[in-house]
């Protein structure tokens, strides 16, 4: 597994302990059971132009950036002297849709970067991000409880709770402070609103119509209509099982004569 960890600290902003939590991400790998399989590249001083350049050539599974977020959204790179250059949302969303084919996971260890992984999190499996102002310590213990459990050959989602726990054991007021974005989440919750509509549109019937037809017919039209109810509540149930597998059925028509 190839994970690429970038830094950005520019001069005009607070100071960061990058290198302690590099430090402490290699620790985790070198000791982990599954040490082998990890091959970590790092850069420090990150320039958006060196981000897409490192993802292009390393072609990283997992992608972690530590440094600075601003409460507008954008996350601060670097520029060319040093000081701070903003990135908005779209544009680090769209590097990965052109870039990331093998990336699995994005992990923003900065202030306020929910916007930033959101807006990842359409084109990666896995984006964790914060969701407001995190601090030194809690940054570098969720990258210790992350990496142990990864090292260990638990999931990313697993990683990302060891990660949180290992939050809570330092600075508990900070434990919810991480969030994962899961781009599954994200499709799975427009195929159930497309599929909803589907539904409802299958099951609407027009009872009083197909009632005034089978009175004017010379056929037992409350066996008729019970049999018809029989078939409604069939649907809802065929419905439900749709919303759970996220597959569509076809239209269902009953014409009564």
């Amino acid at each position: 597994m190839r994970i690429l960890f970038l830094t950005a600290d520019p001069t005009d902003k607070q100071r960061l302990r990058l290198q302690l939590e590099l430090r402490e991400i290699k620790n985790q790998l070198r000791v982990s059971y599954e040490r082998d399989k990890f091959q970590l590249e790092f850069g420090f001083s990150a320039r958006y132009e060196d981000v897409s350049q490192e993802i292009l050539n390393f072609r990283p599974h997992i992608v972690h950036f530590s440094g600075h977020g601003m409460n507008t959204g954008e996350l601060c790179l670097e520029g060319e002297w040093g000081d701070s250059q903003p990135i908005a949302p779209e544009d680090l969303a769209e590097l990965f849709e052109l870039a990331g084919e093998t990336v699995e996971c994005v992990l923003l260890n900065a202030c306020y970067s929910e916007a930033q992984a959101t807006a990842i999190a359409q084109h990666i499996p896995f984006v964790i991000g914060m969701n407001k102002a995190i601090s030194d310590d809690a940054a570098v213990a969720f990258a210790i409880g992350f990496y142990k459990a990864l090292g260990a050959n638990f999931s990313i989602e697993k990683a990302f709770k060891f990660g949180r726990q290992e939050v809570k054991r330092h600075k508990k007021s900070e434990e919810l402070t991480p969030t994962i974005y899961k781009k599954d989440n994200n499709i799975i919750k427009s195929n159930l609103s497309q599929t909803k509509i589907i539904g409802i549109k299958i099951l609407e019937v027009n009872f009083n119509n197909i009632l005034n037809q089978l009175k004017a017919s010379k056929i037992n039209y409350k066996l008729v209509f019970s049999l018809l109810l029989t078939i409604i509540v069939g649907g809802y149930i065929a419905k439900s099982v749709i919303l759970k597998s996220q597959t569509q059925i076809p239209a269902i028509y009953i014409k009564v004569k």
